[in-house]
């Protein structure tokens, strides 16, 4: 599962598109392995480990990409 928008720094979104809960709702399930990358290159190495060596649901946060 990817999860986007998360948390407050959604850039021209705005305050509709803010996830502020989804990292307790999804590490409640069971066996749900819920990642939180910090930037671009931890993304891109998590979303590989996720996908190749966790076995069972995983959730990955993705942070919006600020807009220039």
């Amino acid at each position: 599962m990817a999860v986007a928008h998360g948390g407050i720094s959604v850039g021209p979104d705005g305050a509709t598109h803010q996830s502020l809960e989804d990292i307790t709702i999804t590490a409640i399930l069971p066996n749900m392995h819920v990642t939180v990358p910090a930037d671009a290159v931890e993304t891109a190495k998590m979303t590989e480990h996720i996908l190749l060596r966790i076995n069972g649901p995983c959730c990955i946060r993705f942070a919006a990409r600020p807009r220039r």
